[in-house]
């Protein structure tokens, strides 16, 4: 089997919850050898679901399963003093640290970067946290929802005369992942140079507020943007009922050519009254261009609509759910989807990597069970004997 492209790496899993796990796991994927350390009652996520059959188990967590993939698992507790002996024994033998706790907690247990860094001075150490390792929020709380607002994504969603809505999903979080993984491999670049390792600070408000360029540009620009709701910003544009669920309808600002088309994809020739020309007048008669195009919607499935449009060049789509995501032609033409075996959960499909590499390709593993590996790091790795384990199990160390 070819090796991935970073079956060279071994990678200390430090995070938990979703953005670092998400770093590590894109590593994981990639061929490197992950250790993902638990406290012995595991990873929070482990209690988050949706669960496998509604079975609110550690092991059918379907976050835990999905940002997990590929690592092994060992149990540590950092609050003992023999707990973090052995950590201090594990980071001479890896290449990158991806932790996730409170700015200073590590700190306070004398595993901050400093002495990280005095035991392997290569180590590369992956901090994600909220707001970053300083400032003023430094040591303030943060879920997904409040990034949302601090980074000014809030504001854009919604309509425009009630209260922002958040986007579904941890969109947020799994984008500060790939930030957070493209820092790592960056500084691993940097340590072939130089030889130095270094420490990633890596903020998810601020990862989040990278994203917020357009409306910083209008800013700049002397204008505030305003949430446009579902319709966008202009006419004949937006999420609309079709037969079996809902269609993006999209016209393309600045490209009037785009709306010309409608009157042939839907039949309809008042469509092509000059009224509805330019981007003003389908504004200015939004309503009586809806009242056009919301039968024709209404009475057709959206992949018939997506298909004919498409077809047109019109950048229509369609809201899919998770069915349409597993028949989706062009994913299964593509093989995205993983099929994964595990022990409690049997073999499910999971989403694959963003991108295809020819010579060393995406490795998906199942993700590991709680401690799953403790005898394999501690015993064969660190050469502790099974009556070692078994007296780190009784003083709660692992």
């Amino acid at each position: 089997m070819t090796e991935g492209a970073l079956a060279s790496l071994r990678i200390l899993d430090l995070s938990l919850d979703i953005a670092g796990p998400t770093c590590a796991g894109m590593m994981a994927g990639l061929g490197a050898e992950v250790i993902k350390v638990e406290p012995p009652q595991g990873d929070p996520s482990r209690k988050v679901g949706p669960f496998f059959q509604d079975d609110p188990h550690p092991e059918k967590s379907g976050l835990f399963l999905y940002v997990n993939q590929g690592k092994k698992s060992i149990t540590l507790n950092l609050e003992t003093e023999t707990g973090r002996d052995m950590l201090y024994r594990l980071l001479p033998q890896v290449d990158v640290v991806v932790e996730s706790y409170a700015p200073g907690y590590l700190a306070g247990l004398g595993l901050g970067y400093p002495e990280m860094e005095r035991l392997n001075p290569g180590v590369v150490v992956t901090s994600v946290t909220p707001f970053g390792q300083d400032g003023p929020y430094r040591d303030w709380r943060a879920d997904e929802l409040v990034i949302y607002a601090l980074s000014g994504h809030l504001y854009q969603f919604g309509d425009p005369d009630r209260e922002p809505l958040k986007p579904g999903g941890s969109v947020a979080l799994y984008f500060a992942g790939l930030a957070a993984f493209a820092a790592t491999m960056t500084a691993l670049y940097a340590r072939r140079l130089t030889g130095e390792g270094q420490h990633i600070d890596l903020s998810i408000l601020e990862a989040v507020a990278s994203m917020m360029e357009p409306p910083l540009a209008e800013w700049h620009g002397g204008n505030v943007t305003t949430r446009n709701g579902n319709g966008g910003r202009g006419a004949a544009s937006g999420q609309y009922q079709c037969l079996d669920g809902f269609v993006q309808v999209s016209t393309t600002v600045g490209n009037e050519a785009s709306f010309q088309r409608f009157p042939e994809l839907m039949d309809i020739p008042e469509l092509a009254d000059p009224k509805f020309a330019t981007a003003d007048g389908r504004i200015e008669h939004r309503e009586e261009a809806d009242s056009l195009i919301k039968p024709w919607l209404a009475a057709r499935p959206k992949f018939e609509i997506y298909q004919k449009a498409q077809a047109l060049r019109l950048p229509f789509g369609f809201a899919c759910t998770t069915e349409d995501l597993v028949n989706s032609p062009q994913f299964q033409a593509r093989d995205w989807f993983a099929t994964l075996d595990h022990p409690f959960t049997g073999s499910l499909l999971y989403p694959g990597a963003p991108y295809k590499m020819s010579k060393t390709p995406w490795m998906p593993r199942r993700a590991p069970l709680l401690g799953e590996h403790n005898e394999e790091i501690y015993c064969d790795r660190l050469g502790l004997s099974r009556e070692d384990l078994g007296r780190l199990r009784t003083h709660n160390a692992i």
